[in-house]
């Protein structure tokens, strides 16, 4: 993928992306933020996890999701 593949995107217009954690939806950000568009990352937890070591962050599966996080901060401009 490169950045070409978003060039019919609209610029004036935010695009979702689904960030898991991998490096794929991180680089897939990274390339879209690169091709001039306005990314906006979203995690999603489709599971109780109260109780639980992913309750905390811990193993379990919120690991990802804190990853998620992190690449969407980074992929944001700072004003």
């Amino acid at each position: 993928m490169s950045t070409e593949f978003f060039s019919s995107f609209d610029k004036a217009r935010p695009v979702v992306v689904a960030l898991s954690g991998g490096v794929d939806s991180a680089v897939a950000a990274a390339l879209a933020v690169e091709a001039g568009l306005s990314v906006v990352g979203i995690t999603m937890r489709l599971y109780d996890a109260s109780g639980t070591a992913a309750s905390s962050g811990g193993k379990g599966g919120d690991g990802n999701r804190s990853k998620g996080s992190i690449v969407s901060r980074r992929l944001t401009p700072r004003k």
